[in-house]
C-alpha cells in the first residue's frame, strides 16, 4: 500500500527507507501496519506522488491511501465497493508479551 506525503514521517521521506525519530511518532513509517475498515491489515512500503493531475492544473495528495490490487478485474470489484472513497485506518502497535514471574 501506498500513502500520501503528508501521512508520512519527514525523515522515512528524507531516507527513503524507515527510520526511528521519536519525535516523528504520531506519522506513519514506510515498514508500519494499518488496520483499514473493511479491508484488513495493509503494510505501507511506499509512498505516493506529491501532486496529481485536476483540470489544467496541479494539485496536491494529501490524507491518501493507495491499495494494491492484482487484476483489472479486482480493481473493478474494489473500486465499486468503495466508491464515496471514505475508510476509517489505524495504525497497528507492537505488542511484546512479557513473561509473568511463577
Amino acid at each position: 500500500m501506498a500513502i500520501s506525503r503528508d501521512l508520512l514521517c519527514g525523515a522515512c521521506r528524507k531516507l527513503n527507507r524507515r527510520c526511528q525519530h521519536p519525535e516523528y511518532a504520531k506519522k506513519l513509517h514506510y515498514g508500519d501496519w494499518i488496520y483499514a475498515e473493511e479491508l484488513g491489515p495493509l503494510r505501507i512500503n511506499d509512498v505516493m506522488g506529491a501532486t496529481q493531475r485536476a483540470g489544467k492544473g496541479r494539485v496536491p495528495i494529501t490524507q491518501h491511501i493507495d491499495v494494491w490490487v492484482p487484476t483489472l478485474a479486482a480493481e473493478k470489484v474494489f473500486f465499486k465497493r468503495f466508491r464515496n472513497g471514505k475508510v476509517k485506518i489505524w495504525k497497528v502497535e507492537e505488542i511484546h508479551a512479557t513473561q509473568s514471574p511463577r
